[in-house]
């Protein structure tokens, strides 16, 4: 199924919470060939300025280190609006990884970064241009929700300012592939984890 033609908005009212989550369902077909899939989502729930209208992020690259060492890259090339996923979730890169592999490491690539205030357009600086998001003690994953917890701080210099793009990165292990019940696994994902709450 193409993920440029379909998109499923699923609701689910948490009620540990008391918040109403929305996950924004992108199917991808899966990488022909041997191996397993997989997936790399991205929520994030920004700490913004006052007024901010947009947190645009341009990722050029996505890329995942298996336990071998090895990294496996995925040209991405897309612009998101941070803002826009507020309680939302995306997929933004599927990986074809041999059989038995654990991931480690997943890093996002940006190419650019701008932040819309009050009507205002600012650059926004990412440090080192990449998002470093380490992965330990999960295995027999199919995919990973990373929630950036996106962070802006603002700098200034004389009567400049500097807008920097400082995230808190937390992940969530998923153990469905994109196109089957994707929503049913990060549903159940959050209320275990409302449980603990």
């Amino acid at each position: 199924m193409n993920s440029k033609i379909l998109a499923v908005a699923i609701a689910a009212i948490i009620a540990a919470g008391g918040a109403s989550y929305a996950y924004l369902y992108l199917p991808m077909a899966a990488p022909a060939g041997g191996g397993s899939t997989f997936s790399v989502l991205l929520t994030d729930p920004p700490s913004v300025p006052s007024g901010t209208q947009a947190v645009n992020v341009n990722f050029s690259e996505v890329a995942i280190q298996i336990n071998n060492g090895s990294w496996l890259y995925s040209s991405v090339n897309q612009q998101i609006n941070l803002m826009h996923l507020l309680n939302v979730s995306k997929v933004v890169a599927v990986f074809k990884v041999p059989e038995n592999s654990t991931v480690t490491q997943i890093r996002f690539y940006v190419s650019n970064a701008t932040l819309v205030i009050s009507g205002n357009k600012y650059a926004l600086f990412v440090p080192s241009g990449i998002i470093k998001v380490p992965v330990t003690n999960y295995t027999k994953m199919t995919g990973v929700l990373v929630d950036l917890h996106t962070h802006i701080v603002e700098s200034h210099a004389g009567r400049s300012i500097r807008y920097i793009l400082t995230p808190v990165v937390s992940i969530m292990p998923l153990n469905k592939q994109p196109g089957h019940n994707l929503h049913t696994s990060l549903l159940t994902t959050y209320l275990e984890a409302a449980k603990q709450i």
